[in-house]
């Protein structure tokens, strides 16, 4: 795809993304929310944002995101559910420290429209659960197959 395309792509899907604010979930009955980090973590990997995803990859990611509110917005059951311990970095008293915190990953894997995808929620904390990623999620079982994600909720 050529720069100027992609980068039309990416302001079209940064319009529509901030659009969403938040979507109800049945699975959760409460709300996802959008936000920044959810669109960072289409374009790099991981929390860190140091590591650009390649181009093919965030276009994929970009294209597919809307059906990520659909999804969200009809699931009522989870098939991939992840808690690990990490050090976030928070503003306390003005300070900035490091503390461990439980993350929570919840993946919900559906086909809608004929493409087969795993969007993922996440928690940190007792904080609000969040959009973190949208994934073509498919395999046949032949050595041809397409898989874009490892099993790693963080990073995919």
């Amino acid at each position: 795809m050529e720069e100027e395309k992609f980068e039309q792509l990416k302001e079209t899907a940064k319009k529509e993304y901030e659009a969403l604010i938040e979507i109800r979930c049945p699975y959760f009955n409460e709300n996802i929310k959008f936000t920044s980090e959810g669109f960072q973590h289409m374009l790099f990997k991981g929390a860190s944002k140091l590591k650009m995803r390649d181009r093919s990859t965030q276009i994929m990611r970009l294209k597919l995101f809307k059906l990520a509110a659909e999804l969200l917005r009809i699931t009522k059951t989870v098939q991939e559910y992840h808690l690990q311990k990490q050090f976030i970095t928070v503003t306390h008293h003005n300070k900035k420290e490091t503390v461990l915190k439980d993350v929570e990953y919840w993946g919900f894997i559906a086909i809608l429209h004929a493409r087969k995808i795993k969007v993922v929620v996440k928690q940190t904390g007792n904080g609000a659960k969040k959009f973190w990623s949208i994934i073509p999620n498919w395999r046949t079982g032949k050595s041809d197959d397409v898989c874009n994600h490892t099993g790693d909720l963080e990073n995919d």
